[in-house]
């Protein structure tokens, strides 16, 4: 998974105070676009409320964030049932 943040491994310690010189080449690549602080912790307070600690994803979960007509959430089609992160029933 790329990193998001300019400042990974650099000026702080990721997962437990890693360093980029910890890593050597299993460094994570730059993403093609870095998030700002603002837009980070957005994604950690999504991942906190919605996917923490819910078990596996389901195709509802899927469908809860992308919307019905993504093409994304077919991997998950038939594989769950119910909604792990919001406890709703599965549309079908």
């Amino acid at each position: 998974m790329p990193r998001f943040d300019r400042d990974a491994y650099k000026d702080y310690g990721c997962y437990s105070g890693t360093k980029a010189q910890d890593l050597g080449n299993s460094l994570p690549p730059d993403a093609a676009t870095f998030l700002r602080p603002k837009e980070i912790e957005k994604v950690v307070d999504y991942v906190l409320e919605h996917i923490k600690g819910k078990g596996p994803t389901s195709y509802q979960d899927c469908i809860d964030f992308f919307g019905d007509s993504s093409r994304a959430c077919e991997v998950y089609k038939n594989r769950s049932i119910g909604s792990q992160a919001t406890g709703k029933e599965a549309k079908q």
